[in-house]
């Protein structure tokens, strides 16, 4: 973990209400690496930022690092209302999203095709959400402000596609 990771991990906490506290693990191949489990951070998304009372609220800023934020809301519309504003205004790489509700799947799923972020959904085990490149060969969908990169020449892309043509004489 370098310098400045470190630091945020540690100005994490004030932030707000610390819900699961990050910890030292000692690696068994590498005992001289930093290796820190999650930092959880509880927010209130309720104060509906998108009418202005909450603009700068911790969780709407990148936070690289092990530092994640739990965001309350009132309503599955309020959660996804909130998915769209920071998608649109801030941007996405990715969503990970979890439901079991058949209709928060579909909102959740239209909200990321309309806003442009690659939804990764109710996946299990080692989820990589910002590695979506091994799919489309772009780092995120390019369709908002954190989704324009790619990871690879445009030559590589371009070359892969082909255009058939076909004439006929002009009746």
């Amino acid at each position: 973990m370098g310098p400045r990771v470190q630091e945020r991990l540690e100005a994490a906490p004030g932030l707000g209400a610390v819900a699961l506290a990050s910890r030292t693990v000692t690696h068994p191949d590498f005992p001289g690496a930093t290796v820190r489990t999650p930092l959880m951070v509880k927010a209130d998304g309720a104060r509906k930022f998108w009418e202005g009372a909450d603009a700068d609220a911790p969780y709407l800023s990148e936070c690289f690092g092990p530092v994640s934020f739990a965001v309350a809301v009132d309503s599955t519309q309020d959660a996804v209302a909130l998915l769209r504003r920071t998608t649109r205004d801030k941007g996405a790489m990715t969503v990970g999203a979890y439901t079991s509700s058949p209709e928060a799947e579909r909102l959740i799923e239209e909200a990321c095709l309309e806003e442009c972020a690659q939804l990764s959904l109710n996946l299990t085990g080692g989820v990589y959400v910002n590695q979506t490149a091994a799919f489309s060969d772009f780092h995120g969908s390019g369709g908002n402000p954190s989704a324009n990169a790619t990871l690879c020449d445009g030559a590589f892309v371009a070359g892969r596609f082909r255009m058939i043509e076909v004439r006929r004489p002009a009746e």
